[in-house]
């Protein structure tokens, strides 16, 4: 079955079965999104924020808000 994903799924590094690395984007915060994408993002993965301007970066201790200088 297809899935709608806002954004792009860049590949699964490590063994089969490994969390995928996205570039996704949404509304609000990616610690409280409900997107089966950016729940089941693999470390590496960014997030992007197009109404708050914000963006997020999926490090191993969970998501983590990036500024840009």
């Amino acid at each position: 079955m297809s899935q709608t994903v806002r954004g792009l799924i860049l590949g699964s590094p490590g063994l089969l079965g490994s969390k995928p690395i996205c570039d996704l984007y949404g509304v609000g915060s990616p610690v409280v999104s409900t997107d089966p994408a950016v729940i089941g993002a693999g470390t590496g993965s960014t997030y992007r924020d197009y109404i708050g301007g914000t963006l997020w970066f999926l490090g191993l201790l969970g998501w983590k808000q990036v500024t840009v200088t």
